[in-house]
């Protein structure tokens, strides 16, 4: 009994381990990997590790499209393109469930990125699968092959991922790359685009297109050389920018809101607020009756200066007489 309830634990913390690590292995990405589509193991392999190295991110290869619940666990499904077409081997023009689950999934606001899809008769095979998710029918691009060396140019748009990569990336031909000349009307979707001189026209390497809450990116490499400037960067740093918007799968327009901090145990109780202070009491009302009448004071006769006393003045000695001598007889 001891022994099987040591044993019973132990499976426990394995299995606690294993979801703590799925956890922290970071995003979800289905990688597509149907021989049909993609050109070889060997690419999907290559896109498999920078995916896994650059997000960081956890893919995981998927041979058909996720259905709707299946997309619940993902955060970005990426498709390459070199070999044929996704559009009908999954049969989405005939399967209206499997459009929407996409639909759905990107409105959600999640990443689907789209890589090449060249098929070497100047037509692409993701361009049925982007109109029939977004308002552009018909998308106003036309596909072309890369025929002469040029730079693109990065365009400002309305996503921050842009904002990291290069301003400038050398596109040569014979590199698994390819482009779109699409109208002027739509040139604000336009993340790389350059003026290749042999056709004197605007070629996009990379262009978006939201819908919902999130982003369908497409990008002219296919990985053929994994290691070009830019391409790679840019579905990662789509798919991080992406990924931590939220939760998956949240409704339009919402976001899960952030967990409540957990107030820490030690932390003092905070004390009482002081008590208010008292109440000022008013003044008491003014009457608006007139101030009786003050009577008159008594008019005060001025005060008269004191007489100045008389000085009286002594009248002068009177000399005494002077005996006179007797006269001789």
């Amino acid at each position: 009994m001891l022994r099987m309830a040591g044993f019973g634990a132990f499976a426990a913390i394995l299995i606690l381990i294993s979801y703590a690590s799925d956890a922290t292995a970071g995003v979800r990405v289905a990688l597509y990997n149907n021989s049909n589509v993609v050109a070889s193991a060997t690419r999907a392999g290559l896109i498999y590790d920078i995916l896994k190295s650059q997000v960081p991110s956890q893919p995981i290869y998927v041979n058909a499209q996720p259905s709707s619940a299946g997309f619940m666990q993902f955060k970005a499904f990426v498709i390459p393109g070199n070999q044929g077409s996704y559009w009908a081997q999954e049969g989405l023009q005939a399967d209206p469930a499997k459009r929407q689950a996409l639909q759905d999934f990107l409105i959600a606001g999640n990443v689907l990125a789209l890589m090449d899809g060249f098929d070497g008769n100047n037509g692409n095979q993701f361009l049925p699968l982007i109109e029939s998710l977004t308002s552009d029918a018909p998308s106003g691009c036309q596909p072309t092959a890369i025929r002469a060396e040029f730079l693109a140019q990065k365009r400002p748009g309305d996503y921050q991922f842009v904002n990291a990569l290069p301003p400038l990336l050398k596109v040569k031909p014979n590199q698994g790359v390819s482009g779109l000349i699409c109208s002027a009307s739509n040139f604000s979707r336009t993340v790389y685009s350059g003026l290749d001189p042999s056709r004197r026209k605007m070629v996009a390497v990379a262009r978006a297109w939201p819908v919902g809450q999130g982003l369908i990116l497409w990008s002219g490499s296919g990985a053929v050389f994994p290691n070009l400037k830019g391409y790679s960067q840019m579905i990662v740093a789509a798919i991080q920018e992406f990924s931590e918007r939220g939760s998956p799968n949240a409704p339009e327009g919402k976001e899960s809101p952030p967990p409540l901090p957990r107030p820490s145990p030690r932390a003092p109780r905070a004390s009482p607020p002081p008590p208010p202070p008292p109440k000022s009491r008013p003044p008491p009302p003014r009457s608006n009756k007139p101030p009786p009448p003050q009577p008159p004071s008594p008019r005060t006769s001025p005060a008269r200066s004191p007489p100045k006393p008389t000085t009286l003045h002594s009248p002068p000695p009177q000399p005494s007489p002077t005996p006179h001598p007797p006269h001789p007889k």
